[in-house]
């Protein structure tokens, strides 16, 4: 079934649909630890024409998961589904034949973001310059878990 699945764009997605294959890049990835829920795997994804959607995978599937997502890389996701776009054991990742080394970043100049017209709920990408650069410290966190945190104020570079 998995090769007969229709290429879908992420602004096609319907939620709880799943009999769909989407091709994305890796943009971003880290690890997050919440108290009540756990570790969580937390990614950036993009398809061919720049959508951005963050996924997240629970403790159950990082094993697997992880080892198919290396930032950059494209990737065919089978069955992935937006109920909060998530992996589950139906999940299947392959190497995709598509390339692209657009890093798809949308910038947004400095005054915009200062202006407060932007949606909170929305990733926007920004670059500047790191000015007061502190020292990297290492923080405790819920769970009993050490965090390593950089403080530094960045501003507008034009």
């Amino acid at each position: 079934m998995a090769n007969n699945l229709q290429l879908t764009f992420l602004n096609d997605i319907k939620p709880r649909k799943t009999a769909c294959r989407i091709q994305l890049k890796i943009i971003h990835t880290w690890r997050h630890f919440m108290k009540d829920v756990g570790e969580s795997l937390e990614l950036i994804l993009c398809d061919a024409n720049g959508t951005k959607i963050h996924a997240s995978c629970n403790k159950t599937y990082i094993a697997e998961v992880a080892k198919h997502v290396r930032v950059g890389v494209w990737r065919n996701i089978d069955r992935f589904s937006v109920s909060g776009a998530a992996f589950n054991g139906n999940t299947k990742i392959t190497d995709s034949t598509y390339r692209d080394e657009n890093m798809f970043l949308n910038l947004v100049d400095f005054k915009t973001i200062e202006s407060g017209l932007l949606n909170p709920n929305f990733l926007i990408d920004v670059i500047g310059q790191v000015q007061d650069l502190g020292d990297l410290e290492t923080i405790g966190c819920n769970g009993g878990k050490q965090r390593q945190k950089l403080e530094f104020t960045l501003v507008d570079i034009w």
